[in-house]
């Protein structure tokens, strides 16, 4: 470049030298100083260091490089010192790029222009940023507990901007971005370290605004037997949700059980075909803990009947068969008593385990002429009798026998101890008392029979008004019909209860055969079971079960004695106190209206009593009214009426395998399928 010359109006050359200094923005060394007149020096750059013009934007946010020129005389060649030195004479305040000044000086060596070159830019202002979420896979499809789904970008606040000459520049919209919300019950947790999100259940993430949730498509049943959930084929990061895959899913969810093989494989073909989700899938079952059996008793010389009863052409029963005989000889293997099995126990879904109850040891107790041999757990007879087996005991009795029928040759039997064995019939007319049990081989009719144990009757009961039959044990027949039966314990029908009145402190059963109650009025104070109770013609029948407690009656009839009492003298005296009362008595009649006062006062107090033992009665009875039930293994008819603890039901339509309960919590018949 040649000589730069100006000419400089100065003082003195000390100070003409100054402002050429600052006119050529160079050292005094790069300078000449000519006297050319008085107070007028010119001044002459003699040598030039390279430059660089340097253009600032109108909106100065960047400074770009504009004409090079090069250096002259001794200036030394541009450098990047040299050119971060220029930029600063241009007013930039906003440091440059190392990169960017390095590459310019190299390309200035290398001859190349570097016109337009940007070599500093401003920091635009930032507005407030909300924290965003990078999905990690597809959300379309379900994720995995403690896998990763997501990855959070921070909120970040709003940041002022600078310009190449450092001027501050304010954002659009001040203040602090939104971040992401984690509420309750999302399912997903944040790592606090790496800023990722984790899901804690299987499922798919809703993300709703500035709120993630994981929508969980397990469920455990409350009682954790069974896992029902959605399945798709695959996960969120595209892995096919194999049985094995899937077992792990769950193993992360505290679910231990097996995978339900072929209710998964199914569902997940069907997902796999569809590219859907399918809904309520049985995933896993527990285990239930087996429960033990308790011991049984079981007969070995079991009285081996023939069939009494058939059904004949037109569905019409022929009741006139007859049985073999039950007595047993001195010495007969009776039964034997099987111990109890013991129980396994179960697991739910979690492992837990669920304990199972144990079998209980079966009591036989061995009563009059049977013997138990412990080492075969056996019962034998050590006299001939009949066999009985009631509340737990088994006992072989002595047996009066009639060999025929009890007819107008043998009259009315009256035994002072003992039981009775009819090898015929019991006739129409006749009366029998026995302190023991009763067996007929053959049929009853219209009799009065009275026993102080069992009745069984191997063929029927016919009768007509004023027959009955009265046991302190159970009875037991193939059919009855028009009866009166009074039982202190269970009444055993085998094909037909018709048109009877039955009384039973234990059970009446009708399920061995046929089992049909029909027209009867049956009272039984442990429930009823049969395999059809009323008719398809709607005939009225009455099923009551339970029993009202005789003290229960006698405690309500002195409940209302003692009520009328107090009543009584209440109306003659009024309800003021006995102070009161006294206070206004005439002094002739005190004695009198205090023998009444007291009398009203125990009265009292004996009332007060008597509700509270009523009130412990009727929680007593409550376990008793649960378990007393009618089940009906066929057809329940309509035209029955249930009744228990005050309350009735009426059947208005047919229905199948039920049974019917008082429930006293509900205060009211209940009716569930068996």
């Amino acid at each position: 470049m040649s000589q730069r010359c100006i000419t400089i109006e100065a003082a003195s050359e000390s100070e003409a030298m100054q402002q050429a200094c600052q006119t050529f923005d160079a050292p005094a060394q790069y300078l000449s100083l000519t006297l050319q007149a008085p107070r007028q020096y010119v001044a002459c750059q003699i040598h030039g260091d390279a430059a660089v013009e340097i253009i600032i934007s109108e909106d100065e946010m960047q400074a770009t490089a504009g004409a090079y020129t090069p250096p002259f005389g001794d200036g030394a060649p541009l450098s990047a010192t040299s050119l971060v030195k220029l930029l600063t004479r241009a007013g930039i305040r906003m440091p440059p790029p190392p990169s960017v000044i390095n590459r310019c000086v190299e390309a200035v060596r290398a001859g190349e222009d570097i016109a337009g070159t940007v070599l500093v830019r401003g920091r635009e202002p930032e507005d407030a940023r909300d924290a965003t979420i990078i999905p990690v896979g597809d959300w379309r499809y379900p994720v995995i507990p403690n896998e990763e789904i997501g990855l959070i970008v921070q909120a970040a606040p709003s940041k002022n901007g600078v310009s190449v000459t450092g001027k501050s520049l304010p954002p659009t919209y001040e203040g602090s971005g939104k971040p992401i919300d984690f509420p309750a019950g999302c399912n997903c947790r944040i790592d606090q370290r790496t800023f990722s999100i984790r899901t804690e259940v299987f499922g798919q993430v809703e993300l709703q605004g500035q709120t993630i949730y994981v929508k969980d498509w397990i469920k455990v049943s409350p009682d954790a037997m069974r896992v029902t959930g959605t399945v798709h084929h695959r996960d969120n990061a595209g892995n096919i949700l194999t049985r094995e895959r899937m077992q792990q899913a769950l193993a992360a969810l505290g679910i231990v059980a097996s995978l339900e093989a072929r209710s998964y494989e199914n569902a997940l073909a069907k997902a796999m075909e569809t590219d859907q989700a399918i809904n309520n899938v049985l995933l896993c079952k527990g285990t239930p803990p087996l429960h033990g059996q308790d011991g049984t008793f079981e007969f070995t010389a079991e009285d081996k009947r023939h069939v009494v009863g058939l059904l004949s052409e037109g569905d019409r029963m022929d009741f006139r068969a007859r049985g073999a005989i039950r007595a047993v000889e001195k010495g007969t293997i009776l039964g034997h008593i099987k111990p109890p099995v013991p129980g396994l126990v179960g697991r739910d879904v979690h492992g837990n385990v669920l304990p199972a109850r144990e079998g209980q040891p079966c009591l036989v107790a061995a009563r009059e002429n049977v013997v138990y041999k412990t080492g075969t757990r056996t019962f034998v007879a050590t006299e001939t009798g009949v066999v009985v087996f009631a509340h737990n005991a088994i006992a072989v009795t002595d047996v009066y026998e009639v060999q025929g029928d009890v007819n107008i040759a043998v009259g009315n039997i009256t035994l002072e101890k003992g039981s009775l064995h009819v090898r015929g019939s019991i006739l129409s007319g006749f009366t029998i008392e026995v302190p023991g049990n009763i067996l007929v081989d053959h049929v009853v009719e219209n009799s009065r029979i009275t026993a102080g144990g069992a009745v069984e009757i191997r063929g029927g009961i016919l009768m007509e008004c004023g027959g009955f039959i009265k046991a302190g044990s159970d009875v037991a027949a193939v059919f009855a019909m028009n009866a009166t039966i009074e039982a202190g314990g269970d009444v055993s029908i085998k094909h037909e209860l018709t048109n009877c009145i039955v009384k039973a402190e234990g059970r009446v059963l009708a399920t061995n055969g046929r089992g049909k109650i029909a027209g009867s009025t049956v009272h039984a104070a442990r429930g009823v079971m049969a395999q059809e109770v009323g008719s398809e013609l709607g005939v009225a029948t009455v099923i009551v079960l339970g029993k009202e407690s005789v003290r229960d009656q006698q405690r309500f009839a002195r409940k209302r004695e003692l009520e009328g009492v107090i009543r009584k003298i209440t109306a003659g005296l009024g309800k003021d106190s006995d102070v009161a009362i006294l206070k206004r008595t005439p002094p002739e009649k005190l004695p009198t209206i205090g023998r009444l006062l007291q009398t009203r006062n125990k009265a009292a107090l004996e009332l007060l009593d008597i509700e509270r033992a009523i009130s412990e009665e009727r929680e007593a009875q409550r376990a008793a009214f649960l378990a007393t039930r009618l089940k009906v293994n066929k057809t329940l008819w309509p035209g029955v009426v249930i009744h228990a603890a005050g309350t009735q039901h009426r059947v208005a339509h047919a229905v199948q395998h039920c049974q019917v309960y008082y429930d006293p919590d509900q205060k009211q018949m209940v009716m569930l399928s068996l």
